[in-house]
């Protein structure tokens, strides 16, 4: 795995936190009534998996473009 590859990994793992953070205190917090409705269906699982896939690829996303834009590339031949 090259350096630039792990450094999004790295950005996408603490953008995938921050989403699933974010959801579960959106849930438990119950805004909007959207974590009781959640709770009665019929198909919780299926609600809950959907939402944290949503959240993982929004803001692991997010995160990873984030990283790109502050990469500061290494000057030519400075490689460690």
């Amino acid at each position: 795995m090259t350096r630039f590859n792990s450094f999004l990994l790295k950005h996408l793992c603490k953008g995938i936190a921050v989403g699933w953070s974010l959801l579960a205190v959106f849930l438990i917090s119950d805004l909007g009534g959207v974590g009781t409705i959640i709770l009665k269906s019929s198909n919780t699982v299926m609600a809950i998996g959907l939402l944290l896939m949503g959240f993982a690829i929004t803001f692991g996303s997010c995160a990873m473009g984030i990283g790109v834009m502050k990469y500061l590339p290494e000057p030519d031949g400075e490689k460690s």
